[in-house]
């Protein structure tokens, strides 16, 4: 039938969660009980985040209105390709991110844009240093993300993309320029606990909203059942 496919995807979805938040669970009962051992930290918030995912693409293909729009033609490759590059990098800024808060690399550096007073790239000595070149890489591939962002938005109105991609997309650019911007504050107030949770927030909410918007990039058309007509045959004199 039409809705096969994706009733199949929805139960390796289902089964894949589960086995996501055991996990998750697991390795948060572990990094408590051994006093927040920075890759079960880690591990624990990737968890996390890869349930979440999960959980929107079970409930977006269980939504009568997103499956709705699986009439509408595919999206163009290029299209498609920014989309997936733009949902991996955020992922892969969440991750950095992550490694930043839970190894205390955010504090090798306090200055903003330039790394520090003496310009803007960590002298030799510093990148001997692991949390040196966390905390640079999480800060260069904050502008990365925030440029393939914007183009992903630009590109999908460009498309004629559906609303839900558009609006998914805009919303993506705006907050991603709010996100440098809590990354900075959260160098000047030296980690204040309101900036770094928001900071922390909106980086939940950009994945979500670039999740999503993969998703919806890469919705394919049900598959329709076909009937062939066949032409009815005349009877006459026997023939």
């Amino acid at each position: 039938s039409a809705q096969a496919p994706a009733e199949s995807r929805v139960v390796w979805l289902t089964i894949t969660a589960f086995v996501a938040v055991c996990l998750q669970g697991t390795f948060g009962g572990y990094t408590v009980r051994n006093n927040l051992p920075d890759w079960t930290s880690v591990t624990h918030g990737v968890l996390a985040e890869i349930f979440l995912m999960i959980i929107i693409g079970i409930a977006l293909l269980t939504s009568t209105s997103w499956n709705a729009k699986r009439s509408l033609p595919p999206m163009k490759r290029i299209v498609m390709s920014v989309v997936a590059i733009t949902w991996g990098l955020t992922f892969l800024q969440f991750i950095l991110g992550a490694f930043t808060r839970h190894t205390d690399a955010w504090g090798v550096s306090l200055t903003f844009p330039q790394w520090s007073e003496d310009g803007f790239l960590p002298t030799s000595d510093q990148w001997q240093q692991s949390q040196v070149v966390i905390h640079f890489l999480h800060r260069t591939t904050a502008y990365v993300v925030a440029l393939f962002v914007v183009v992903q938005y630009l590109i999908v109105r460009k498309d004629g993309a559906p609303k839900d991609v558009r609006i998914s997309a805009l919303i993506s650019a705006l907050l991603v320029l709010v996100q440098i911007v809590l990354g900075a504050m959260i160098l000047w107030s030296f980690r204040g606990e309101l900036v770094t949770t928001l900071h922390v927030m909106t980086g939940v909410i950009l994945l979500i909203l670039n999740t999503i918007t993969m998703y919806s990039t890469f919705r394919r058309p049900l598959i329709k059942t076909q009937t062939i007509a066949v032409p009815s045959m005349a009877i006459e004199g026997g023939h």
